[in-house]
């Protein structure tokens, strides 16, 4: 029987995820793999109007 996790376990298991999701970004960012301010507005706005889209045909 597999026997829960304890916090201390969980909190551990977390930050290894955490600091290996930071890696990646930075190793994404030395690589120049990054969007500029006008691309990050217009990939939200993208996102937040078909996001309104699906909502409203949901009522």
């Amino acid at each position: 029987m597999n026997q829960p996790m304890t916090q201390p376990k969980k909190q551990a298991a977390y930050d290894a995820w955490f600091v290996a999701e930071v890696d990646k970004g930075m190793a994404d960012c030395d690589a120049g793999h990054v969007l500029t301010n006008a691309e990050a507005t217009a990939d939200m706005e993208s996102f937040f109007a078909e996001l309104e889209k699906e909502n409203n045909k949901a009522a």
